[in-house]
């Protein structure tokens, strides 16, 4: 999506408002004894509550309201029965759409007790996420915003999922263009004034492949190491970029 107007700016920072509150919500639920399926529910309350509807079962079929994924699950973790237990790192990703505009995010909860390499992993992808946002503005190459977040992960220790990625978003979950976490000298594309997208480095503590499970969503590690994922959706400016999900004040 090209955000052209005030009215598609402010439409954005609503749903991203909502987005990131309602994934607070779940961070601060998300306790030894709690069940996947019940932060399903807590999420698709706390929509309709503000106003919002989530879109990965609406555009997908997706069997829930978000994808949470939990330790080895590098992403699209289908909620449900299993139980949260000491020391899991959970990642809660959320995308939601109100009056036609959409905004994605992911957040991470790390149960105590905490080991300390899964802590340094959340961390870092929080971190690479930020300093990538830091670093988007109207002209930059996004092989060049590959480059800086697949190094950051180097320089840190981590890997890179090559087969998932940062996307264009704002009317649906997924637009163009691709947002590489890695240097794709296919992907020619420079970001522009007004553009909208999800940067969302996406970390391996070992190896950063991944298989799909018998459900047919979720993905996991196959080494059976920690991932770590986390997101913003961003308008793209001439300066810098502006992170649309974060709560209201």
């Amino acid at each position: 999506m090209l955000a052209k107007t005030e009215y598609d700016r402010q439409g954005l920072r609503i749903i991203g408002g909502i987005v990131a509150t309602v994934l607070d919500r779940l961070v601060a639920a998300a306790q030894p004894g709690v069940t996947t399926g019940e932060l399903d529910r807590l999420a698709g309350d706390s929509l309709r509550e503000l106003g919002a509807e989530a879109t990965p079962r609406k555009e997908y079929g997706f069997p829930g309201r978000l994808y949470i994924s939990v330790n080895d699950e590098v992403v699209h973790g289908i909620p449900g029965r299993r139980v949260l237990a000491p020391g899991d790192l959970v990642k809660f990703d959320l995308t939601a759409d109100r009056r036609g505009y959409v905004a994605d995010a992911t957040r991470m909860a790390l149960l105590s007790p905490a080991d300390p390499e899964a802590a340094r992993l959340a961390d870092g992808a929080r971190d690479i996420c930020h300093a990538a946002v830091r670093s988007a503005r109207a002209g930059t190459r996004l092989e060049d915003l590959g480059r800086f977040i697949e190094a950051a992960a180097r320089e840190r220790g981590f890997a890179v999922f090559r087969e998932f990625c940062g996307h264009g978003v704002g009317r649906h979950t997924h637009e163009e263009p691709e947002v590489p976490n890695y240097p794709d000298a296919r992907n020619r594309t420079v970001l522009r004034k007004g553009m909208v997208i999800a940067i969302e480095p996406i970390l391996a503590a070992g190896t950063p492949i991944s298989k799909r499970q018998a459900d047919g969503w979720t993905m996991v590690t196959t080494d059976g190491g920690l991932a770590a994922h986390y997101e913003e959706t961003v308008i793209i400016g001439r300066d810098g970029a502006e992170i649309v999900t974060v709560p209201a004040e």
